[in-house]
């Protein structure tokens, strides 16, 4: 995901399109919508992998917003949300078609409240010369307006069903006959195109014009110049792509399912609030793969890990922050041991309340960054992506080990840029030095300042222009477009 935008949402009543680099601090005072936002991304990976009724599952394991009601900003009865999504590996039914990246594809969607149910009003989808609109009713029908083709003109009647994905698939049927995943009135319409030029008009002769979702109108042309030897008028080309697009439209939802499956999955969200640490946990004979966003089953994961894959860990944490960590397990029950530098191992209790706070916020890095990869098949050729998501890291944080924690943050970005991961935080804070540390690293080259920005929550009160603005580091690391005095100590 490259940008979001969210509007009605919560507190924020138009965040705009928000940029998603590789580090992306969120400042403001309290409750002026940060943490909102935030939410999104926990709220959308509890809600995709549920049979559902509407979009999000608003009460769910990562975040409980109670319902629909709760969400919605005051005064208002929908939610607008808009994202991008980049390089997606196009899905098609058509085994003889070979599979091509989408470089970009803007979405946006609209939630109502209707009688107490909130219920999709419309998907918009935007990509290449394609424009596709699904305006859904509330007995599940559906019009849809592909570039200039619209259901109405096909008489196709369209329904939608529930779904575990993000968005619903479409289900077609016309004059009786049900199509199931694909309009009979569309392919039925190109047919009786290509009945002009083309005395044959089997698979072979139109196939090609349908059977890619990406293709271009310039490569269009060439394919119906090669197969039925004519050239095309302008409006001409764009009806039978604009057919195309129609056809499609379930391949075209299920890129974007799939691609924001892998988002959900490899969504990391690590609360405000860590779990306070026990000094012995009860064993589980459990497989623990992923850390609950409380660090409650920490303990258990780490049990989890191999010999190796502590000693990496430890490795890791040695070299950036000064420690070591254990798991000793005896008699039913697992303790967490801290090993700081000149000093004995000893129980996490022992060790400092900042211990216990960060450290789930430090296994959930390291495991995104060594330990996990998509290794689904659907997965295999699209880009490994994770995006974390912290709430005030610097909680019970000396100084220093919030300088060490911003370090951090650029050596993992920098890594994983020169392999094949794509890992991006979306952090809450209000440390003046996290933030100045990653200035100091862009002064110095060890980070590029395109990769960090900071977006400024309740920027009118700063008597700056918006609500939401955003400030860029320069050259220097110096902020640009920064309120002066922002973390003064000084109150009127």
């Amino acid at each position: 995901m490259d940008s979001l935008r969210l509007q009605n949402f919560r507190c924020i009543e138009d965040s705009g399109m928000i940029e998603l680099r590789s580090i992306n601090f969120f400042v403001g005072p309290n409750s002026s919508g940060k943490s909102s936002f935030l939410k999104f991304f926990p709220l959308l990976k509890q809600s995709i992998g549920y049979r559902k009724k509407g979009i999000f599952l608003w009460n769910g394991t990562e975040v409980d917003f109670q319902d629909f009601s709760t969400v919605v900003r005051n005064g208002t009865n929908s939610i607008n949300i808009s994202f991008t999504v980049h390089e997606l590996n196009s899905l098609r039914s058509f085994r003889m078609q070979k599979d091509r990246i989408i470089n970009s594809i803007n979405v946006s969607f609209e939630i109502q409240n209707v009688e107490g149910q909130d219920l999709l009003k419309y998907m918009e989808f935007d990509f290449g010369e394609r424009h596709i609109r699904c305006s859904f009713s509330n007995s599940n029908s559906v019009d849809i307006l592909a570039n200039n083709i619209t259901s109405h003109l096909l008489k196709d009647k369209v329904f939608t069903r529930d779904t575990t994905s993000l968005f619903p698939r479409l289900f077609f049927s016309n004059s009786g006959r049900i199509d199931g995943d694909y309009s009979f009135a569309c392919m039925a319409k190109l047919r009786k195109i290509a009945q002009k030029y083309v005395v044959n008009t089997s698979v072979r002769n139109i196939f090609p014009l349908y059977s890619d979702i990406t293709i271009t109108k310039e490569e269009l042309r060439k394919r119906v110049e090669i197969l039925w030897k004519v050239q095309l008028t302008d409006f001409e080309i764009e009806e039978i792509l604009s057919l195309a697009t129609y056809y499609n439209i379930n391949n075209i939802i299920d890129t974007i399912n799939v691609n924001m499956l892998q988002v959900a999955e490899n969504t990391i969200y690590v609360g405000p609030l860590r779990e306070a640490t026990d000094r012995y946990y009860r064993y589980q004979n459990l497989a623990v793969d992923k850390i609950e966003a409380d660090g409650s089953n920490l303990a258990m994961y780490l049990n989890n890990l191999t010999p190796d894959q502590i000693q990496h860990l430890n490795g890791w944490l040695e070299e950036l922050f000064k420690f070591q960590v254990g798991i000793e397990a005896s008699v039913g029950h697992v303790q967490i041991l801290i090993k700081e530098q000149n000093k004995e191992m000893r129980n996490l209790v022992d060790s400092g309340f900042g211990y216990t706070q960060v450290l789930p916020i430090l296994v959930n890095i390291w495991k995104a960054l060594y330990l996990d990869t998509d290794e689904s098949k659907t997965m295999k050729k699209l880009k490994d992506e994770h995006l974390i998501v912290i709430e005030q890291p610097e909680l019970h944080l000396h100084p220093r080990f919030q300088a060490w924690f911003a370090q951090m943050l650029v050596k993992v970005v920098n890594k994983s840029k020169q392999g094949k991961k794509d890992i991006r935080f979306i952090i809450e804070t209000h440390s003046e030095m996290i933030l100045n540390k990653i200035g100091e690293s862009v002064a110095l080259s060890e980070l590029d300042r395109n990769d960090a920005h900071v977006i400024l929550f309740n920027a009118l009160g700063e008597d700056m222009n918006k609500y939401i603005e955003k400030a860029e580091y320069s050259e220097d690391g110096y902020l640009n477009n920064w309120p002066i005095g922002f973390f003064a100590e000084n109150v009127d």
